[in-house]
Order: C-alpha cells, then sequence, then structure tokens
C-alpha cells in the first residue's frame, strides 16, 4: 500500500512539472524587426525560436494597446500588424510574450505615408474691414492619406488672389501645423485663399474686404413746393457714403436725420443705404417753420447742417359771427393756389371776456375749407367776447356779442 501511494505521488509531481520544462524550452534564436517604417506599409515582424509553444505580441501606441497573434512555420513566427496599428504615425511599442515571460520587446517609429498627402485648411473670420488693418487668420493641417500630421518644417505654398492679383507665399509647418495672417486691401472686393503640400491642394477659402466706416458727407432735400401745408412730403437724402478708401459703404447703414423747428423741437427720420445713399421723408408741417437739419451715422460720421423754409400756405380766411344761431363760422380757408385746405387740418378757437380772460378753448377740423362753432352750448352768459381762430399758424380775431336767452 505505501509502495502504491508512493508512485502515485510521483506521477502526479512529474505531470505538473512539464509545463514548465516546456516554457523553459522555447527560446529566442533571432529576431527581424524594422526600427522605422511608413504608414500604411506592410509590416510584419519575424522571430526565429526553438522549442515548443506559441508566444503572442503585445501592441501599444497611441491609440491603445493589443495582443495578436502569430504564424508559426518550424522555427518561424510571423506578425503582421492591424490597420490600426501600422497606418498610425508615431512609436508603437511591442512585447514579445510566452506566458509569464517577455521574451524580447522594442519600439517602432512609424512615419507618415509619402503617398497622396492632403491639407485640411480653416480660415476665420470670414469678414473683415478695408484698410490694410484688419485680417483674417489661416491654419493649414497638412497629413498623410492615413490622417496623420506631417512633420514639423514640411514645406507648403500660400496662394491668394485679392482684386485680380494673385501672389504665392512659402510657409512651414511648425508644432504639425502652419498659420498665416492674411491682411486685408484698401479695396472692397472678395479674397480667395488655398494651399498647397507637396502636390495636393486645398479647398478654395473665401473672405469678403467689407468697406470701411464711412467718412462725413453732404445732405440735400427735394419737395415739390415750400409751403407749409401739413400735406406734402420732403425727402432728404445723402450723397454717396464712402470710406477713406473711396469704396462705397454697404447696403443697409443707419442714416439718422436730426430736424430742430423753429420752436426747438427735435425730430428725427432715419434711413438705410442703397448704393451708398440714404433718404428719409418727412411730412411738411401744417404752419410756417424754419428747420436746421443734419444727418449723421451714429459715432462715426456726420453732415454740415442745412436749413428748410416752409413758407405759410395762407396769408389770410374769413371769420363770421352769426348771432342769430350763435355760431361762429371760418371759411373758405384757401392754399397758395385758391384751392381749399385739406380736409382734417386743425381749427383752434379761444374765446375771452371783455377783461380779455379765457373762459373757453375749442378745437375742429376743415372739412371741403371750412369749420363752425357753435358758442351757444357753452353756457355762457350773454355779453361782450372776443374770439381768436387759429389755422396752420395763422390766427384771425373778431369781437363778438352772445346773447343766451335761457340764462336772463
Amino acid at each position: 500500500m505505501r509502495k502504491l501511494t508512493f508512485i502515485l505521488l510521483c506521477v502526479f509531481a512529474f505531470g505538473c512539472s512539464r509545463p514548465v520544462e516546456t516554457n523553459q524550452s522555447l527560446r529566442l534564436v533571432s529576431l527581424n524587426i524594422p526600427e522605422t517604417a511608413a504608414a500604411g506599409g506592410e509590416m510584419a515582424f519575424e522571430f526565429h525560436i526553438s522549442g515548443g509553444g506559441m508566444p503572442v505580441l503585445l501592441l501599444r501606441n497611441a491609440l491603445g494597446q493589443t495582443v495578436i497573434d502569430g504564424k508559426r512555420d518550424a522555427e518561424e513566427v510571423i506578425f503582421r500588424l492591424p490597420s490600426s496599428f501600422k497606418e498610425k504615425s508615431g512609436p508603437c511599442h511591442w512585447s514579445l510574450i510566452y506566458g509569464d515571460s517577455t521574451l524580447a520587446s522594442g519600439v517602432v517609429h512609424i512615419t507618415p505615408s509619402e503617398i497622396e498627402p492632403r491639407v485640411e485648411t480653416y480660415l476665420g473670420p470670414g469678414n473683415i474691414m478695408a484698410g490694410r488693418t484688419d485680417h483674417t487668420i489661416l491654419v493649414a493641417v497638412p497629413s498623410d492619406v492615413y490622417g496623420n500630421p506631417l512633420p514639423d518644417g514640411t514645406s507648403l505654398t500660400l496662394r491668394k488672389q485679392v482684386a485680380g492679383v494673385l501672389e504665392s507665399e512659402g510657409l512651414n509647418t511648425n508644432s504639425l501645423f502652419a498659420w498665416k495672417r492674411v491682411y486685408s486691401e484698401e479695396r472692397a472686393t472678395r479674397g480667395f485663399l488655398s494651399v498647397i503640400a507637396e502636390g495636393s491642394h486645398s479647398k478654395e477659402l473665401t473672405f469678403d474686404i467689407h468697406p470701411a466706416a464711412p467718412v462725413d458727407f453732404e445732405i440735400s432735400y427735394s419737395r415739390n413746393h415750400s409751403y407749409a401745408d401739413g400735406n406734402q412730403v420732403i425727402t432728404f437724402s445723402t450723397s454717396v457714403l464712402k470710406d477713406p478708401y473711396n469704396n462705397t459703404v454697404s447696403d443697409g447703414t443707419l442714416v439718422s436725420f436730426l430736424i430742430t423747428n423753429s420752436g426747438g423741437k427735435i425730430l428725427r427720420a432715419q434711413g438705410t443705404t442703397i448704393h451708398g445713399i440714404a433718404t428719409a421723408r418727412m411730412l411738411h408741417p401744417d404752419r410756417a417753420d424754419q428747420w436746421i437739419v443734419r444727418a449723421l451715422v451714429e459715432g462715426i460720421a456726420t453732415s454740415p447742417e442745412i436749413q428748410v423754409e416752409f413758407l405759410p400756405v395762407m396769408r389770410s380766411f374769413s371769420v363770421k359771427w352769426n348771432a342769430s344761431t350763435s355760431h361762429l363760422d371760418v371759411g373758405p380757408v384757401e392754399s397758395f393756389l385758391k384751392q381749399f385746405q385739406p380736409d382734417g387740418l386743425r381749427v383752434i378757437l379761444k374765446v375771452t371776456d371783455e377783461q380779455n380772460i379765457p373762459v373757453a378753448e375749442l378745437s375742429g377740423e376743415l372739412s371741403v375749407g371750412y369749420a363752425r362753432f357753435d358758442l351757444g352750448q357753452l353756457g355762457l352768459p350773454s355779453g361782450k367776447y372776443g374770439a381768436s381762430v387759429e389755422i396752420g399758424g395763422i390766427t384771425k380775431e373778431i369781437p363778438f356779442e352772445l346773447k343766451n336767452e335761457e340764462l336772463e
């Protein structure tokens, strides 16, 4: 029984020790691995080993790490790198592992491919002002067909066309990209850019050079007549707004017209430029007046002042008192062409007593050249009064006597 137990223990111990002996019997004889390689090319690691067993290859690069299996033919083992490792430039670390042992390790430096280089370009801002001081910035990132950035010092060619003039300039990459400030010209126009890297062309980039801020300008006005009829329209216009480089300002530039009347009140009208000219319209005043007008582009440019005079549309009008009906009739109110003043023109009546103390004020409107006020409805006691009628800045006064039989 003791002999049988001893024999079984020996057999068990011998069986457990066989893998260790096999691991120790696997030995690396030689290897064939390049120190550098171009991205995308066929890349194989060759090892010559002796002994039984099959090692694996551990790979690690900027994207991560993986373990790959190889193929063994007698004493030769070949590992072929997957695309994710052979197409990525930079250091690729490898380790040949069998069991818990690392038989060999090293690093392969993969360089960018020289086949079909590409250029990614970025430009901004896309809109700049004329004058050689504003600029946009171009950034160019050359890369190989697999997206690996090309090494520092890679030569690029910048081609620029502005206002029909074509220019070329050399650039070199630094920190894997190249950049350039592209300044505006004095002429408002569109610019075109492209970058060439070892025969590869970038897409076309465009930027717009807009007119700079306008300089001072002139204003004028036009109207059908010079009378203050409260009906016609006067149009104010600017000269063509230009920047310091003689570019016509962009459409939509806001211009404000400030109008000061003879009473000191300020009116405001606004217009936007079309082909460099801004216009604004105002109604004529309803009474004789004198306007002082100037225009400005807020905080940038202004115009000299001009004066506009509005003549009274009428010299006088008729006011009649009808004692029997207690009506005060105004009219006909005629304009400079002897036609009736337009309907809706305001008529103001002020009534004063014998001591010239105001006792009533009424407002009405012209209709077909006339206006009528019923003073009997005011409830004033009988007596002598004065009436002052004002239309369009013209005032007519008459005395009248009111007999209110209901209050007597």
